[in-house]
């Protein structure tokens, strides 16, 4: 930073159609005089959802692929939410546990 004080970065990531509202507010709320700008592209793996019944419940399940090849499984995180509050289990344990029974079915 100029004169060897401290700074902070805050990173923002957004639709690109955003941007000017997003600059008028850290320019309004913050100290800042300037701001750096960039376009970041990203890439997504294909994915499929499937609905999973599990021992403890139906669940969706997202499979993700990279050429054709099956390289994830994830629980979908707001079915694991109300499992674990129905169940009162923590969700880490529920997640585990739904991968497990998915892979042996």
């Amino acid at each position: 930073m100029k004169k060897g004080r401290h700074g902070i970065k805050l990173s923002v990531l957004s639709e690109h159609h955003l941007d000017i509202s997003i600059s008028e507010s850290l320019f309004r709320e913050t100290s800042t005089l300037g701001i750096r700008k960039m376009t970041v592209d990203r890439e997504e793996l294909k994915r499929k959802i499937i609905n999973f019944t599990s021992s403890l419940g139906t669940i969706k399940i997202k499979e993700s692929y990279l050429n054709g090849e099956k390289i994830t499984i994830k629980p979908e995180y707001d079915d694991l939410k109300i499992l674990s509050r129905n169940l009162n289990i923590p969700i880490k344990v529920l997640s585990q546990q739904i991968i497990n029974e998915y892979l042996s079915h």
